[in-house]
């Protein structure tokens, strides 16, 4: 079994993984690009350049229609996922009443934090004093 995974190794595999997915998307799109010409260059054997080059746009909005529906669809089922497991969630259960009580105690957790502050302070305080005479 290998340990866990180092900030900084996992960063870089990150940043691997993003230009992958970056230099793959350009790939795919330069292809798309090329399908689509050649496609219109197949067209002008029976068509006007005009009538050629508006079937291959369309054709191309079909598909763009088609990803982005189902992108919005896969999106939208991933926010209901999110949202079922927010409410499932312990922590999520608990954050509003933590808050509650937080709110509730809010002025006795300053005095404790004013009350260590002044400690810490007089503390300091005696150690300088100490090392002056010493």
């Amino acid at each position: 079994m290998s340990g866990p995974i180092e900030g900084n190794l996992l960063s870089r595999r990150l940043a691997l993984f993003v230009a992958g997915v970056a230099a793959g998307g350009l790939l795919i799109a330069l292809a798309a690009g090329f399908l689509a010409f050649s496609a219109y260059l197949a067209l002008l054997d029976h068509l006007a350049p005009w009538q050629a080059s508006l079937i291959v746009a369309g054709v191309a909005l079909i598909i763009a229609l088609i990803a982005l529906v189902l992108a919005f669809r896969l999106a939208g089922r991933t926010v209901d996922e999110v949202k079922t497991g927010v409410r499932s969630s312990a922590v999520a259960l608990a954050a509003p009443m933590a808050l509650r009580f937080a709110a509730r105690n809010a002025k006795l957790a300053a005095s404790m934090a004013g009350l260590v502050v002044a400690i810490l302070a007089l503390l300091r305080a005696k150690s300088r004093s100490a090392g002056k005479q010493g």
